[in-house]
């Protein structure tokens, strides 16, 4: 992640399609699986979409079963590596942790969670938005470097936390 403030990740970034990923970026995404369709698609394919031919149909759904059940610590070294090459880190891969009961964070999660205001009670009871922490209304530039740290732990970076519309994608 970066604190570059006006560079979204390749990942959040809706104008981004496959012709504007750099040759590491997607090179990083072909290792992964990706295809020109399955990076220009948005979300998971739920296998009802009859406007896309039966060969990117079978792509959207091979690349979306293929992680569906992986989380970060069980992808490879590689993988992590091809991910990060188009934006993702631990969080971000994990949706920023929104699946998770406190309970379920890893140890390291929790104590950044817990840090930035996103005690139990309050993970616990958020939905996919941003939850209400002392944070959340804050913009990224004004949170101390112990906030932005702890923020980094979950996924965050300075762009996302600042654009990004967690119920629906780049905020206008």
């Amino acid at each position: 992640s970066t604190d570059d403030c006006n560079v979204p990740p390749a990942w959040a970034d809706d104008e981004m399609g496959w012709d504007d990923l750099t040759a590491d970026q997607r090179s990083a995404a072909v290792f992964l699986g990706y295809t020109e369709f399955v990076w220009n698609e948005e979300g998971p394919y739920d296998g009802t979409d009859s406007q896309y031919s039966q060969e990117e149909q079978r792509q959207k759904a091979s690349f979306d079963a293929r992680y569906a059940e992986l989380e970060w610590t069980d992808l490879s070294k590689a993988q992590r590596t091809a991910f990060a090459y188009v934006g993702y880190d631990a969080g971000s891969y994990s949706d920023f942790y929104n699946d998770y009961y406190f309970d379920e964070l890893p140890p390291q999660v929790q104590a950044a969670a817990d840090a930035v205001g996103y005690t139990r009670a309050v993970w616990n009871n958020c939905t996919a938005e941003i939850c209400s922490a002392q944070v959340d209304s804050s913009m990224w530039q004004s949170l101390s470097g112990m906030q932005r740290a702890n923020l980094k732990v979950l996924g965050y970076d300075c762009w996302i936390w600042n654009n990004y519309d967690f119920g629906g994608g780049v905020r206008v």
